[in-house]
């Protein structure tokens, strides 16, 4: 499944992040609370999701009802684990790919190494203005809620997940 997100500005200085499926279909927009801490994915048929950096090195994923999707936890690379423990998906620089001041690649791979597809981050400046997901096949909201979460994370968050073009980046 291939998925677009976008960064535009929709007022001086907050972003908002559109998710597209490849026929162009609005999956998700995400944008930064007023509170400033946190992101708010709105879905168009579903309660909206939230995206909270807890520290340097974790983001929680949660529903607007409190129930926690999961964590994602940053290192040298990144894993996204579900609030029941088990591992989805981690993601870790493309070693076959050379980050330019344009793109960078991430791979997504499964618990057990297996690479299910990839995250390619475009920059027209010095923050991520788009992210392409490409080859993953996402099974259920969770699946989803977590990869939205992570590109929401890496775009408007500006978190690094091990595949930015310098430190800071995604």
């Amino acid at each position: 499944m291939a998925i677009e997100g976008r960064v535009e500005r929709i007022q001086a200085g907050a972003p908002k992040v559109t998710f597209r499926a490849g026929t162009g279909q609005i999956l998700a927009a995400a944008v930064r609370a007023a509170d400033r801490e946190r992101y708010r994915i709105d879905y168009p048929e579903r309660p909206e999701v939230w995206v909270e950096p807890k520290d340097s090195s974790s983001t929680s994923i949660y529903r607007a009802d409190g129930a926690v999707v999961g964590t994602i936890l940053r290192a040298a690379s990144a894993t996204a684990v579900t609030a029941t423990g088990g591992t989805l998906f981690h993601f870790v620089r493309d070693p076959g790919m050379l980050r330019t001041p344009e793109r960078a690649r991430l791979l997504v791979l499964d618990r057990s190494g297996g690479e299910l597809g990839c995250l390619d981050i475009g920059y027209t400046g010095p923050r991520p203005d788009r992210i392409a997901v490409r080859g993953l096949l996402l099974r259920d909201r969770v699946e989803q809620d977590m990869l939205l979460g992570a590109c929401v994370d890496m775009t408007l968050g500006l978190r690094n997940y091990g595949g930015g073009r310098e430190q800071g980046s995604p």
